[in-house]
């Protein structure tokens, strides 16, 4: 290296100089910055820097200051110091910079992503960033789009979540909707 450089080692910058020994001052980055090599600079979103430093083990893969959020966690924001997980009924976008709702029909209970409501348990969701999915209740079936129960229509009835609408029987009415008997 030029003896009229300063050198520092991974994330850390110059600033400033000894004025007895005219030595070059090498001090580490803050947590939410990496060096350039101009100096420290905010790490972008979806990263992430503690601002310990830790030598050349400090670097990610790619030999970056900044490390990418983990899956499932995010930094919505330049300059985090560290990333966040999303709470119950989101996930993590794409680009690790944000929580999404999960959309109807899915839900997420943890900092998992969203999961589909299983429709062979006739469960369903019918709003988005829900942290469970419910079930059909009596005088309903389930829908088969995992986003509703269906009401049963004059003239049918369910007896329990379980059973899908059926027929009254021959002389028996069940007037209006969701019905449990005729």
């Amino acid at each position: 290296a030029d003896a009229g450089m300063p050198w520092c080692l991974a994330n850390v910058t110059v600033v400033g100089r000894n004025r007895s020994t005219l030595e070059f001052v090498c001090a580490a980055c803050p947590a939410g910055f990496s060096n350039d090599d101009a100096g420290c600079a905010l790490c972008p979103r979806a990263t992430y820097s503690t601002g310990e430093f830790l030598g050349h083990a400090y670097l990610d893969d790619d030999g970056k200051h900044c490390k990418g959020c983990p899956a499932e966690w995010y930094a919505a924001s330049r300059g985090s110091a560290a990333c966040v997980q999303c709470g119950a009924g989101t996930e993590v976008n794409a680009g690790r910079t944000a929580c999404v709702d999960c959309p109807a029909g899915f839900f997420s209970d943890d900092d998992a992503p969203c999961k589909a409501c299983e429709s062979a348990a006739k469960e369903y969701t019918d709003r988005i960033g829900e942290s469970a999915c419910s079930t059909c209740g009596a005088g309903t079936e389930f829908a088969t789009t995992s986003t509703a129960c269906k009401v049963c229509v004059e003239g049918q009835y369910s007896a329990d979540p379980d059973t899908a609408c059926a027929q009254c029987a021959d002389g028996w009415v069940a007037p209006g909707g969701a019905r449990t008997a005729c």
